[in-house]
C-alpha cells in the first residue's frame, strides 16, 4: 500500500481508475513544469469579488498619488475666470474628474496616467463652468452684435475691419468697443469659446492651444493638444478645410477664397465659423469620456464620426512627437486647387 506521501505524487483517479485531471496534470511539487501565472492570468483566476477589490485598491492609489494635479489645474485655469467663481467648486469638479480618470484608465494604451488625468480634470472643470454660464447677458448680446458687424465688414471689404470701422458698423464708440474687449477677456463665456469670438482673430492654433506651458507635464499636454488640432484640421470637410487653412495659416482674403471656391464672401465667412466650431467641438470631445449611448440624429452622428476620426488619426506618441499645427496641416488645399 503506498504511503500517504507517495500517493500525493499521483494524479487523483476516479473509482474506475481513470485520471480525473487528464495528461496535463502535474503535482504542485513539480513547480518548474507549471506555466507562470502572472498579470492577466492571475486576474483571470481570481473571483469577481477579489478582482473588484484589487481594482478598487488601484483606483484609490491613483487618486491619492495624483490629487496635486487637481490643485495645479485649478490654479492654471482659474486666472481666466471672474473673481466671483467659487474656487471650491472648481476643486470639487476637478476631483470628480480625477476619480473618473482613475476608474477609466487603461495602462495598456501607453499613455501616462498624469497626462490622461490632467485632460479629464481640466475637462471636468470647464464643463462645470460652461454649465453655470457665468457671463453676463449684456456681454453675450453685445458680443454677438460686434461679431455680426465684424463679419459684415469682412464680407464687404474682404478683410478684417480696424477698430474705427468695427465700432461704426456696430453702432458703438471705439471706447465702448475697447471696454467690451476687456470684459470679454475676463468673461468665462468667451474664454471657453475662443474659436467663435471673431474680434481679435488670432490663428486657429492660438485659439485652441496653450503655448504658455512651463512644466514638463504642461509641455506634453500642450504638444498633445496641438496634435489633436492638427488632426481636427486634417479631417474637416474639404471646403471647410480650404477656408480654415486659407484664412488662418496662409492669410488669404475672403474674396480670394470666394473666387477659388465659386461662392460668395458671405458663404466663406459661414464656412469659417463652421470650421472653427467643428474643430473646437471635435478637440473638446477627446477630453471627455466616450458617450454611453449611440448618437441620435444626423447632426449628432456626423459630430461623433468627426470626433472619432480625430481620435483614430494618430497615436498618443505620434501627437506628442508631431504636435505642431502648422506643419501638420499637410499640403495646402488652396495650393492644390491652384496648381
Amino acid at each position: 500500500m503506498p504511503s500517504p506521501s507517495s500517493s500525493t505524487d499521483q494524479p487523483p483517479r476516479a473509482l474506475d481508475g481513470t485520471s480525473v485531471r487528464g495528461p496535463g496534470w502535474h503535482h504542485r511539487s513539480r513547480g518548474p513544469s507549471l506555466p507562470s501565472i502572472t498579470g492577466r492570468q492571475e486576474g483571470a483566476d481570481m473571483s469577481p469579488a477579489r478582482r473588484e477589490h484589487r481594482r478598487n485598491d488601484r483606483v484609490d492609489e491613483l487618486i491619492e498619488q495624483h490629487l496635486p494635479l487637481v490643485e495645479h489645474q485649478v490654479l492654471r485655469l482659474s486666472g481666466g475666470f471672474p473673481r466671483f467663481v467659487d474656487r471650491s467648486e472648481l476643486v470639487s469638479a476637478g476631483t470628480l474628474g480625477l476619480v473618473e480618470a482613475a476608474r477609466r484608465y487603461d495602462p495598456d494604451t501607453g499613455v501616462p496616467f498624469a497626462s490622461y488625468a490632467s485632460r479629464r480634470i481640466r475637462g471636468a472643470i470647464l464643463d462645470l463652468v460652461r454649465s453655470q454660464d457665468w457671463a453676463p447677458r449684456s456681454v453675450r448680446s453685445l458680443t454677438r452684435r460686434v461679431e455680426a458687424a465684424e463679419q459684415a465688414v469682412a464680407v464687404r471689404h474682404g478683410r478684417h475691419p480696424d477698430d474705427d470701422e468695427l465700432a461704426r458698423e456696430a453702432g458703438i464708440g471705439v471706447d465702448k468697443l475697447v471696454e467690451l474687449r476687456g470684459r470679454i477677456r475676463r468673461s468665462v463665456l468667451v474664454a471657453l469659446n475662443q474659436g467663435t469670438d471673431g474680434i481679435d482673430s488670432p490663428s486657429v492654433a492660438a485659439k485652441l492651444t496653450d503655448r504658455a506651458a512651463t512644466t514638463p507635464e504642461e509641455v506634453v499636454e500642450s504638444a498633445e493638444l496641438r496634435g489633436y488640432v492638427r488632426d481636427a484640421l486634417r479631417h474637416l470637410p474639404d471646403r471647410h478645410r480650404t477656408v480654415a487653412v486659407g484664412l488662418y495659416l496662409e492669410s488669404r482674403s475672403f474674396e480670394e477664397l470666394a473666387e477659388l471656391l465659386g461662392v460668395t464672401p458671405s458663404r466663406v465667412s459661414q464656412l469659417r465659423a463652421e470650421a472653427v466650431e467643428m474643430m473646437r467641438e471635435g478637440v473638446t470631445a477627446q477630453y471627455r469620456p466616450a458617450p454611453a449611448k449611440e448618437p441620435v440624429g444626423r447632426v449628432a452622428r456626423r459630430k461623433a464620426q468627426y470626433a472619432s476620426a480625430i481620435a483614430d488619426s494618430s497615436t498618443w506618441r505620434g501627437r506628442i512627437d508631431d504636435g505642431a499645427v502648422g506643419s501638420a496641416a499637410g499640403p495646402s488645399p488652396v495650393e492644390a486647387r491652384t496648381a
